[in-house]
């Protein structure tokens, strides 16, 4: 049985390394008040408010919320998908040299995200981050929700649960990150970008990527 020397590193990609929350809200609140006359500004709020949740549970809740139909959901989350994958948003400045520091020190990097599969497979490939991660985990129709990557996790380094809790650590920009991170029993680091100023109940806060290497340090370490 293989045990990393310094840890897997899980890391959500939208938000945490990517600045491309600003350009989801829009067309977010754009869909809900073009098709449902749902105020724009209380549309952004309720997205910021629900960091992390994968698209159709958003759109679900906030319809639900407003009394209107769910019965023309697929189509709408295709279109938010069609309209918010066009563009591929920039990388934080902190993300290549956060990155390049991690895999200097022999963590092992995978990539969690709520993103479809195959999109996050043409995203990783078309900003060349593919050298420096060892795994990327979208979702599926077998895996609808991020939630269920740990064991995809598990067997991709062939480590035992108790292994998996003592040599891991996830990284995200939402409190669902850091609920999932306690749900797997990994160290939850929470980073703080502009688009969420909410609080987290994280193992650790950072105000930027660039601190995290010396972190993981003190946290293997321990």
């Amino acid at each position: 049985m293989y045990v990393p020397r310094r840890g897997i590193v899980v890391l959500d990609k939208d938000g945490t390394m990517r600045n491309s929350e600003p350009g989801y809200e829009d067309e977010f609140a754009g869909i809900l008040e073009a098709r449902y006359d749902i105020p724009r500004e209380e549309a952004r709020i309720f997205f910021r408010e629900t960091c992390g949740m994968p698209t159709s549970e958003r759109f679900s809740i906030i319809l639900a919320r407003y009394g209107k139909p769910l019965d023309d959901l697929g189509r709408l989350c295709s279109t938010y998908a069609e309209r918010g994958y066009r563009e591929i948003a920039p990388l934080f400045p902190d993300v290549i040299p956060c990155l390049e520091e991690l895999k200097r020190r022999d963590y092992r990097l995978i990539v969690s995200s709520n993103m479809p599969q195959q999109e996050l497979d043409r995203r990783i490939a078309a900003s060349d981050l593919d050298c420096y991660f060892e795994g990327w985990l979208g979702t599926s129709p077998s895996v609808p929700h991020k939630r269920g990557h740990k064991e995809y996790i598990r067997r991709r380094f062939r480590i035992s649960e108790e292994h998996f809790r003592q040599h891991s650590s996830l990284i995200g920009d939402s409190p669902l990150d850091m609920d999932i991170a306690r749900e797997w029993g990994s160290k939850g680091v929470f980073i703080r970008r502009p688009h969420y100023q909410g609080n987290a109940t994280a193992d650790v806060i950072l105000a930027s990527l660039t601190e995290l290497p010396g972190v993981l340090d003190r946290i293997f370490s321990q």
